[in-house]
């Protein structure tokens, strides 16, 4: 058995291109645009991070042969994710999961822009997960 990448990585294809068009309705002056289109980033961006670690989780449980139970706690996962060469900051993703819960309790164009902002980096960040994982799947 294999951990399957491929719903993470289509969930980050719709991450980039929300980002995408998100930049070029920043060119405009359509703040209704603006904001819906922004709206549409940060929903991609909670569905990326949560796809992003469990399939982080699966895959430690099944080519590290973790347990479960080590890797319950987000802080820990990114810890022994860290330890194994499949994160470069443990810090940075724990941004990433203090954005997301933002995300869910609250909204504010304050708080979108600071979220969009995270969502950009998390782009980037989760392309190097995917490509560390299949280079160590191999």
């Amino acid at each position: 058995m294999t951990v399957s990448l491929n719903q993470l990585e289509k969930a980050h294809s719709a991450l980039q291109r929300a980002v995408t068009v998100y930049d070029r309705v920043l060119l405009g002056s359509d703040i209704e645009l603006q904001e819906v289109t922004c709206a549409g980033v940060i929903q991609k961006f909670e569905v990326v991070y949560e796809q992003s670690w469990k399939v982080l989780r699966r895959w430690m449980m099944h080519y590290l042969s973790l347990q479960e139970s080590e890797l319950m706690q987000r802080r820990q996962l990114y810890r022994l994710a860290a330890k194994h060469g499949l994160l470069d900051d443990v810090e940075t993703w724990w941004d990433f999961h203090e954005a997301r819960n933002l995300t869910s309790h609250t909204y504010s164009p304050t708080i979108a822009r600071e979220v969009t902002a995270k969502a950009r980096l998390f782009n980037t960040t989760c392309a190097k997960l995917i490509q560390k994982l299949k280079a160590m799947s191999n």
